[in-house]
């Protein structure tokens, strides 16, 4: 597997490092970006239907969606901006949870970004991973 990013659109060398970090990362879990972003589309969609409460999601998980209101440009250049939707996807059995904005999710689905290694809002593959029980 391999994440089929083109390098080319990266302005930053320690960005680009840091995706392919991620690619190489998703590789060892037997992942892709796709699977990440169907396996997140899936609890956004639950969440959605909510409407701010939490929706249960079998086998043992929980997604609630909120709004801020607003919308986020995408960093990349790629001239979309996205609603300030945020679903925080909890797996009861572990008690671990992630905070997803959609801007995240098109960053993680589009362009491999998972975030900035030093940033406390980063996704990382482990992470969700283990949170979402993947693959």
């Amino acid at each position: 597997m391999t994440c089929n990013l083109d390098k080319g659109s990266f302005s930053d060398a320690s960005r680009a490092r840091w995706i392919s970090d991620d690619c190489a990362m998703l590789d060892r879990l037997g992942l892709t970006r796709e699977i990440v972003a169907r396996r997140l589309r899936m609890f956004r969609a639950a969440a959605e239907t909510g409407i701010g409460r939490p929706v249960g999601v079998p086998p043992h998980f929980e997604a609630v969606m909120d709004d801020a209101r607003g919308r986020l440009p995408c960093p990349f250049g790629d001239a979309r901006a996205f609603a300030k939707l945020n679903t925080t996807i909890r797996n009861l059995a572990t008690g671990e949870s992630a905070v997803v904005s959609d801007l995240a999710l098109h960053m993680i689905e589009e362009h491999g970004w998972f975030g900035d290694p030093a940033s406390p809002f980063r996704l990382g593959p482990e992470l969700l991973a283990r949170i979402m029980e993947l693959p």
